[in-house]
């Protein structure tokens, strides 16, 4: 027999092999479609698209900034690390950071199997519960979704902690089990470290390491704790071996053993609690009640259930519907303690379904809505980890039932296969749904009756994409279902603004206000009321966000360009002032000031800022036009044409800019070349009265008395109340003029 352990050993490692290499490329083939998916308007804008640290790469500014971050309203600085990495080597091609998120589920899937196999010695019952795992339609957000790369990393360190854990358990019971040695052994050996047990503790201060890293992807990974107890239950049976040693057969040194990994878990419930709270994310009671969230949570956990049996109308997002009738909550309650009892009561022969159920159980709790995050009722993401358990007492309970009932191997592997190609069909066609927002929001309309949220983010999409109409049906939709949707009243509000419908426009960012009356809404309906040539509207909506939100420099900036429009220049420059102590560098807010400045006759200031704004933005024409007018004003005409000259440059379409070029040049007796550029003003607003007038004086100086003519009438007759241009086709018409 021992001739044959060396070959049942390389079997045994040929057949992990294999089983490893058809886990991976079963899962790299179902999902690989995901690699030409794009990103989705759906927290991916939070985590990457709109995320300017994360686009940055691996810099020593993202690297500060990732510990303070709270990203949607969480603390996962080693997942903001990977996106990081991601743009750092991708840059912002969607399908590579997807192939990322792939390989982690797919190691993911690996890793599982080798842990069930390493703890039971159960080879196609380890590999039954990785295939589900890695295939289960449920387990497609947590990979498809990039925003969801906290779930399969924090997943990835998961394993690697029980991994760890496992070596750490093993070199312990090495050192429990290691035989006696004699005394001249003893001295022999007395400088020699114990073989394994040397690295035991290493072992487990690696999984606590591994366990941070975990918690620091996504802190739903609270429960370990609680995962280690059950493994030390089954299949480790660490229980078992103290009851047969010197040690009394009690849970407390297990759970003594496991404090700085509860420790870490504490520390990790309160971060988060504090984030989403300060976030806004945490609904109190008097939004939810705890009878409510209690309700939910036991739908939830018998949903779960029933979606993973039966997964038919899966989605991104289930919504908070009424209250659930009674008779349900209570029918949900009995099945859950009704298998409880049974599980309990079949622990002692039968401890994987202890396991299994229990695992189930745990884990979910910190997203079973006990303490409300958001609007969801429960998410498919939500199961990546919990269906485990489920997994594994499936795949134990039932070859166990297939070996009593007798069914033959083929049978059995037959079934299996079936099973899980249904399971890689149907997460191929779910996968689909991810391909682009339009398709994802869809699938949640078409699934979700009434499901606001999804209406309002197709618009949202539909507005960046200028298909107003669109965009108006789909907010008025999530409107029908929820009416006291301020975001969607402020959304709905801007669609119809750029459609013109300045009215219902306005009304609508009424009603923001009025539900949610914080500055962000103020300052939008502000905005609207600019927007419609309403400024006395707006001067007091701008007010009104400054007291919410005083150091706003935007508000101020826009405060001032309201009163400006109502002739309030002192006021307005103050309000200018404001936003540049706050913002210094706010090049719109210099320009404006500088314009106020220049009206005023306070030349010199204006100057200075003028000058500032160029420095801020060199660019910009109307900077130019504004400095060359100022020179122009003190006299300046020299430096006045290059500032003129640099704001036709960059914007050969501004007539303001061509005409006062013309002016500076007229200045400077530089008629003809003037004259070319009047006329090319004239080209872009013919309707100006100042430039005929202009150019038909410098026509008259090159005694181009026909041409001049022409355009001192047509000044006129655009502005019949013009003296000048009236005296000068007067003198034109009784007698010659002079150059």
């Amino acid at each position: 027999m021992a001739a044959d352990q060396p070959s049942r050993v390389n079997a045994i490692r040929q057949h992990l092999l294999w089983v490893c290499l058809l886990l991976a490329l079963s899962t790299l083939a179902v999902y690989w479609p995901v690699t030409r998916h794009g990103f989705v308007n759906y927290d991916d804008t939070d985590y990457v698209t709109a995320n300017p640290h994360v686009q940055a790469g691996l810099t020593e500014k993202g690297m500060t900034w990732v510990w303070r971050s709270e990203v949607a309203r969480n603390w996962h600085p080693v997942t903001m690390v990977s996106h990081m990495l991601d743009c750092q080597l991708y840059g912002m091609r969607a399908g590579w950071h997807h192939l990322t998120s792939l390989l982690f589920h797919t190691a993911n899937a690996v890793l599982l199997f080798l842990l069930l196999f390493t703890m039971t010695g159960a080879l196609w019952r380890s590999g039954i519960v990785a295939a589900l795992f890695a295939l289960h339609p449920l387990h497609v957000e947590s990979v498809a979704w990039i925003a969801e790369r906290k779930d399969v990393l924090s997943t990835f360190f998961f394993l690697l902690t029980l991994g760890a854990y496992l070596a750490y358990v093993r070199a312990s019971q090495s050192q429990s089990h290691e035989p006696e040695r004699s005394a001249k052994a003893h001295i022999r050996h007395a400088k020699t470290p114990p073989p394994v047990t040397h690295y035991r503790y290493a072992w487990y201060w690696l999984a606590v390491l591994l366990f941070a890293l975990g918690l620091m992807s996504k802190p739903m990974l609270v429960t370990v704790p609680f995962v280690l107890l059950l493994l030390d239950y089954w299949p480790l049976r660490r229980l078992e071996r103290q009851s047969q040693g010197v040690k009394p057969s009690t849970w407390l040194p297990l759970v003594w053993e496991k404090m700085p990994i509860l420790a870490l878990s504490a520390v990790s419930c309160v971060i988060t609690y504090r984030v989403q709270h300060s976030g806004g994310a945490v609904l109190d009671v008097a939004n939810l009640s705890i009878g409510a969230r209690i309700a939910n949570a036991l739908m939830s956990y018998v949903r779960y259930l029933g979606k993973m049996v039966w997964p038919e109308g899966l989605a991104a997002l289930y919504l908070r519907k009424a209250p659930w009738p009674a008779w349900e909550v209570g029918l949900a309650a009995l099945a859950l303690l009704a298998a409880t009892v049974v599980v309990l009561r079949l622990a002692r022969r039968r401890p994987y379904l202890a396991l299994g159920w229990f695992w189930y159980l745990g884990t979910l709790i910190p997203v079973i809505g006990l303490v409300q995050v958001g609007m969801q009722t429960m998410a498919d993401r939500y199961t990546y980890i919990p269906l485990m358990g489920i997994f594994i007492a499936l795949a134990w309970g039932g070859c166990e039932l297939a070996n009593r009932w007798r069914v033959p191997l083929a049978g059995q592997g037959t079934a299996t296969v079936l099973v899980l190609a249904a399971c890689a069909l149907l997460a191929r066609k779910q996968l689909g749904w991810w391909a682009t927002s339009e398709t994802l929001f869809g699938r949640m309309i078409q699934v979700g009756e009434g499901n606001y949220m999804a209406h309002y983010n197709m618009g949202n999409l539909y507005s960046r994409q200028d298909k107003l109409a669109d965009a108006a049906a789909h907010y008025e939709a999530a409107l029908r279902s929820e009416p006291n949707y301020a975001e969607a009243h402020n959304n709905l509000g801007a669609v119809l603004l750029r459609q013109g419908r300045f009215d219902e426009a306005l009304a609508h960012y009424a009603t923001a206000v009025r539900l949610k009356p914080e500055y962000l809404y103020y300052f939008n309906f502000a905005n609207a009321q600019m927007d419609a040539g309403r400024p006395s509207e707006a001067v007091p909506n701008y007010q009104h966000a400054l007291r919410l939100n005083p150091n706003s420099s935007q508000a101020h900036h826009n405060l001032g360009m309201a009163l400006r429009a109502q002739g309030q220049a002192e006021q307005a420059m103050a309000e200018f002032r404001a936003a540049l102590r706050l913002q210094p560098d706010y090049e719109s807010a210099e320009h404006h000031l500088a314009n106020c400045l220049a009206d005023a006759g306070m030349l010199k200031e204006a100057e200075a800022h003028y000058l500032a704004a160029v420095r801020l933005d060199p660019n910009h024409a109307e900077n130019h036009n504004g400095l060359g007018i100022c020179y122009a004003m003190q006299g300046n005409y020299a430096e006045a044409e290059r500032h003129f000259r640099t704001a036709v440059r960059l914007k050969p379409a501004h007539s303001g800019a061509q005409s006062n070029l013309g002016n500076a040049l007229g200045a400077q007796h530089k008629r003809e070349e003037a004259i070319l550029h009047y006329r090319e003003a004239l080209k872009i607003d013919p309707g100006d009265p100042q430039t005929h007038f202009n150019l038909g004086l410098c026509l008259l100086q090159l005694g181009q008395r026909a041409d001049a003519k022409t355009h001192f009438a047509e000044a006129l007759r655009l502005r019949p109340d013009y003296p000048e241009a009236r005296k000068a086709l007067a003198e034109i018409e009784t007698g010659p003029t002079k150059k």
